[in-house]
């Protein structure tokens, strides 16, 4: 069974900060690369779903929600690119282009049945919270289903 580490960001632009935001992405990615970080994907985020929470910054769809997936060979790959005296220097940047960021760290286990189907088997820990009490909703049931 392999364990690959996450890093996803969930973050709102300031759209009086393009240059900040774009100089911190710009000089971010070469900095992550050096501790082994591979970039998965990135999703505009549009819609909340079962919920009627509004994000602040994405009212009026001014500042729409970006969530960024980047694999790393560790957590403690993660921690060290945030404690690089290069990354500690794009902070500035960071508080100036984004509105909102969160970072969340998660793991996928990827297993292979009898017959040899690749499938996810949900990581029974998030950071630190236990997801078992929420594994009975219908949702979730949906979104771990073998594909």
């Amino acid at each position: 069974m392999n364990n690959a580490t996450f890093l996803i960001v969930h973050a709102s632009a300031n759209p009086n900060e393009n240059k900040a935001r774009e100089h911190y992405i710009q000089e971010v990615g070469p900095i992550s690369a050096s501790y082994g970080a591979v970039p998965v994907t990135t999703y505009a985020l549009t819609t909340y779903a079962l919920s009627e929470k509004v994000d602040a910054h994405s009212q009026n769809g001014a500042t729409p929600s970006v969530c960024a997936v980047i694999s790393f060979p560790s957590k403690d790959a993660i921690y060290n690119v945030f404690a690089d005296e290069s990354y500690q220097s794009l902070v500035k940047y960071h508080d100036k282009g984004f509105l909102s960021i969160s970072y969340f760290i998660g793991t996928e286990q990827i297993a292979y049945d009898s017959i040899g189907s690749l499938y996810a088997i949900s990581d029974r820990q998030f950071n630190g919270l236990n997801v078992d009490a929420f594994t009975d909703a219908p949702l979730y049931k949906v979104m771990t289903k073998r594909w």
